[in-house]
């Protein structure tokens, strides 16, 4: 027996408490490596999110062009522009979600 354990309890530990010390060990080790793993996940997740851009919408730029701000060829430039983004965002999150649909081991 140990005699560590016998001076600190003041008799021997029973079978059955050292099955149940050895339990408790092993869920906060699941317990600590699931918040780890929860927390990297997210940390993932975040950085997959697409990100808020400030730049101009096409109401604005009709705006702009019936304000006079805009030439006729430079508010067909900023459409042609802003339509060619919108729609690489859109075959983008397509694609994403082409992905996750085909792969399994999203599921």
């Amino acid at each position: 027996m140990n005699t560590k354990l016998v001076i600190l309890l003041g008799k021997a530990p029973s079978p059955i408490a050292g099955v149940l010390f050895w339990s408790a060990i092993l869920v906060l080790c699941a317990l600590i490596i699931a918040v780890v793993f929860y927390a990297f996940w997210r940390r993932m997740r975040r950085e997959e999110e697409p990100t808020v851009t400030t730049g101009f919408t096409l109401p604005d730029l009709r705006d702009l062009h019936k304000a006079g701000q805009l030439t006729d060829e430079e508010f067909q430039n900023a459409k042609a522009m802003l339509l060619a983004r919108s729609r690489a965002e859109m075959a983008a999150e397509e694609a994403a979600a082409a992905a996750d649909s085909a792969d399994p081991a999203s599921r």
